[in-house]
């Protein structure tokens, strides 16, 4: 019997990537400067290699903030276009403007509510997700909301789980389901300390391995099916 849903939130309740997108060509216009198309591709390249060296703890979000835009200004050989953690802090405050939750993704939260406890758990920055849970008004849906920036360790760290499960009043590990979109810091964040996964794919991807969930979706409204049989 699952007793707690603990939720990622970028891609898998929220629809990341459009809003990043959005807020990539925004930021430029802003700022007026020129952008090409091909540019967010390659920002989103270094976006997710800074990423992961701050879910290895080699990084702090300070550095996340301005590395990833300064890598895509040297990549486009315009280092100097504008000052990265400025660039990134318009960028920021545009992502949030620009948030929507993916399909299903409430339909989803009010079917579970009040049948078990939810949770956010999210490698972000809190000048966006809390803002953003905020903006859709879905705050009410979770006991908890877990942000990596604010509590210094990021999924799949043991470290990150063990606070999240001190906050929830540590419940049965196998009364509770991470559900994400990411095979790296989600399953295997679930699998290292010992949590049922569900891996919500949508696209169908192939898992390379070697990290495999209990459960694999393709829509959102699947998870209510293994939640609530």
């Amino acid at each position: 019997m699952i007793e707690w849903v603990l939720f990622d939130a970028d891609d898998t309740l929220f629809d990341f990537r459009r809003a990043a997108k959005l807020a990539f060509f925004q930021t430029f216009e802003a700022l007026k400067l020129e952008s090409e198309p091909a540019w967010f591709e390659v920002y989103e390249i270094y976006n997710k290699a800074v990423w992961t060296e701050y879910e290895n703890h080699k990084i702090d979000g300070q550095t996340l903030r301005s590395k990833r835009f300064a890598g895509l200004f040297s990549h486009i050989k315009q280092p100097d276009l504008h000052d990265p953690a400025a660039f990134n802090d318009l960028y920021l405050k545009l992502l949030v403007e620009n948030s929507h939750l993916l399909d299903g993704a409430l339909d989803l939260l009010n079917a579970l509510h009040g049948k078990v406890k939810m949770a956010v758990i999210t490698n972000g920055l809190h000048d966006v997700q809390r803002p953003r849970i905020k903006k859709q008004n879905v705050g009410h849906f979770f006991a908890e909301i877990v942000v990596s920036e604010e509590i210094g360790c990021a999924k799949p760290q043991v470290e990150y789980f063990e606070y999240t499960f001190r906050n929830l009043g540590n419940p049965p590990k196998d009364r509770v389901l991470v559900v994400g979109d990411n095979l790296s810091s989600d399953i295997q964040g679930a699998k290292n300390y010992g949590l049922k996964s569900c891996w919500y794919n949508p696209s169908g991807k192939e898992n390379p391995g070697p990290h495999f969930p209990e459960y694999e979706i393709r829509g959102l409204d699947e998870v209510r099916e293994i939640v609530l049989g």
